[in-house]
């Protein structure tokens, strides 16, 4: 073993070290292995992530779709598909047709994309892997006799949901290739066969599967096709497949791949990884440097021994050795444990699915943006370079339930929200119950320097009845200024803010307090009681100033108390009560008016997990059961996702 190797294992196992060579010598493994660790679960989540999505984006899209090059139907459709079929690397070919429409069912109307399908896609696994409910068979028996007049389709559940119709049910849809004549819109009917799910909300809130007959009576053309969707054995090698088949079709038809189809999202899927592999890897240099840091101080600690080899003949490029050897040995030690904490973390994660996808995905608004934007998968706009800290992005829940970044529901996939100056056009589809409206919101505020600071920079958005909307983001980004304009605590320097129709900005003093007091709850990071009154007085408080006999408010404060599981604790002295208590007493007291509209600014910043979950669900069940806009302001991720 060389004198090198040898010192250098001994310098390591040494206990004559100063502590604060120990320190930083543990410090640089343990930032090694930290860093090393979150490499491999950062390139595991990103590897994951993307397979994640192009597996579901492949269940339900074609891997290779052929379309002809003029863009008119497709006639020979089975021939065309039988000469596709043979092309090497095709596993299955088969036909159908996209088309808009508006789904009319019990609870409302919403934008439908009728897609027809032939026997063998209806047949496929994948379709029949997503069935939540019924079948696609009577999509095809229609053809045999039965019910003619009336067809069967399979629908979305997120559209089932939304429209109010379960199997069986009759509903009604306006094809937009549908002419119109001199009777008015041609409206169809359809009986809902089946209901599927397929994990991505853009195919279950609006797809709808027809047969490819009745997609072609629908339009009124003839029995055409207007894509051949191709299933091929490598997905990977796709584009050399689709070679092929442009050859063996000739030019008359042009393909489109599933990677050209979704290039925006996995290029922003793969500036993602490179920009977290960068983040990472400065954290790895950091612990890196770590390591020099500790040579420099083992170099100090070992002078006179670097003196005696000196003198016993050792070189300076041997001496150098010795110490390049400690520090390679504690960046090795830190990342062999690094790459052992990060598979650990995998194995872990994989077991007890600690990360999964949502079963829906989002579709996105942008709320602020300062710089430059591109397109991003979900049809929003994503903030890039510099400005990116600044920007929130506004997401609906469906189902009624919902969240600058805002988790948000309700607007049919593919439908772009607009951050312009003018405000977003409401969706015909969409019920008229829209509860607020905010249009081109800007605010700033000076600084001492006398340098204005921009806070708010064109923000719009719209939310309905039933919404709950988190808000996440930067300290400083703009959050709680926001909430204060909503709930009329400050005043915007340009933009307007309408609540149940009602302009805010056009209300001064006693009729801006009094729409506090009858419309809007608030909930603060420091919940904000009064010190000198019980629990039940602070959460009667709001009836109190709106008039309310005291029995019957102190009555209606203590059903309030007993909902957030305080009924035990009403008339305690708040001071007496625990940080999570004194929270839910704040939640109670802003619900107790029964709000239209429920602010909450930071409402679970200083409690526990499991107090931040009770809020949460205790502020969603009051959106969902109310018909209220819950719009909350949080650092908390776990709370933002259940309001997903």
């Amino acid at each position: 073993m060389p004198y090198e190797v040898f010192l250098a294992i001994r310098y390591l196992r040494s206990r004559h070290k100063r502590r604060l060579t120990r320190i930083t010598a543990a410090a640089a493994i343990l930032g090694i292995t930290m860093g090393v660790g979150a490499l491999i679960v950062a390139l595991a989540l990103s590897n994951g992530f993307r397979d994640e999505m192009r597996d579901k984006i492949l269940q339900g899209t074609a891997h290779l779709s052929v379309l002809r090059t003029d863009g008119l139907p497709i006639l020979d459709y089975i021939n065309l598909s039988d000469r596709i079929r043979q092309v090497d690397g095709v596993v299955s070919a088969s036909a159908t047709t996209y088309d808009g429409a508006v789904a009319t069912g019990p609870r409302g109307s919403a934008y439908s994309v009728l897609r027809g399908i032939d026997r063998e896609l209806g047949n496929s696994t994948q379709l029949r892997q997503w069935l939540r409910e019924g079948s696609f068979a009577p999509l095809f028996e229609r053809q045999e006799g039965s019910d003619p007049g009336r067809p069967s389709a399979v629908i979305g559940a997120d559209l089932a949901n939304r429209t109010g119709l379960v199997v069986g049910d009759v509903f009604q849809i306006i094809p937009a290739a549908a002419s119109v004549g001199g009777s008015g819109t041609i409206k169809r009917q359809l009986r809902v066969a089946g209901i599927f799910r397929s994990g991505l909300f853009e195919y279950d809130s609006t797809w709808i599967y027809i047969s490819l007959d009745t997609a072609t009576a629908f339009a009124g053309g003839s029995h055409a096709a207007s894509v051949i969707s191709v299933q091929v054995r490598d997905v990977d090698g796709v584009k050399q497949i689709a070679a092929r088949v442009k050859e063996a079709l000739g030019n008359r038809y042009t393909t489109v791949d599933w990677q050209q189809a979704n290039q925006p999202l996995f290029t922003a899927l793969g500036l993602e990884r490179r920009m977290g592999l960068f983040i990472i890897g400065l954290i790895i240099a950091i612990a890196a440097l770590n390591i020099t840091t500790t040579l420099i101080l083992v170099v100090v600690e070992r002078r006179r021994d670097i003196a005696i080899l000196n003198a016993l003949g050792a070189t300076r490029k041997g001496i150098m050795a010795l110490f390049v050897i400690e520090g390679a040995v504690i960046g090795g030690s830190g990342a062999v444990l690094g790459v052992l904490l990060g598979l650990l973390a995998c194995v872990v994660g994989n077991h007890y699915h600690l990360v999964s996808l949502p079963v829906s995905g989002i579709d996105c608004l942008l709320l602020e943006c300062v710089g430059n934007t591109l397109p991003c998968s979900c049809g929003c706009a994503a903030a890039t370079g510099r400005n990116a800290a600044r920007c929130g992005l506004v997401s609906r829940m469906s189902k009624v339930q919902s969240s600058q970044s805002l988790h948000s529901s309700g607007r049919p996939a593919g439908e772009q929200h607009q951050t312009s100056d003018k405000a977003d056009p409401e969706d015909e589809s969409r019920p008229s119950d829209l509860g607020l409206k905010v249009v081109d919101l800007r605010k700033s505020f000076l600084a001492p320097s006398g340098k204005r600071i921009e806070v708010l920079r064109g923000v719009s958005l719209s939310m309905y009845a039933g919404e709950s909307v988190a808000i996440t983001g930067a300290s400083g980004s703009g959050k709680s200024t926001l909430l204060h304009l909503i709930g009329g605590l400050d005043v915007a320097d340009h933009g307007s803010i309408f609540l149940n129709q009602t302009d805010l900005g056009s209300m001064r003093g006693r009729d801006l307090a009094k729409l506090r007091q009858s419309e809007i709850g608030f909930v603060f990071q420091f919940h904000y009681l009064l010190p000198d009154l019980s629990a039940v007085e602070n959460v009667a408080l709001p009836l109190l100033i709106g008039r309310s006999k005291p029995g019957a408010a102190l009555a209606n404060a203590r059903d309030a108390l007993t909902k957030v599981g305080l009924e035990a604790r009403s008339d305690h002295p708040v001071t007496h009560l625990s940080g999570g208590e004194q929270q839910r007493v704040a939640v109670a007291r802003a619900l107790i008016g029964q709000p239209k509209l429920v602010l909450a600014d930071e409402p679970t910043g200083n409690l526990d997990a499991a107090i931040s979950e009770e809020i949460g669900r205790t502020l969603i069940f009051y959106a969902r059961t109310s018909l209220a806009i819950v719009l909350v302001a949080t650092h908390n991720e776990s709370l933002a996702r259940g309001l997903v």
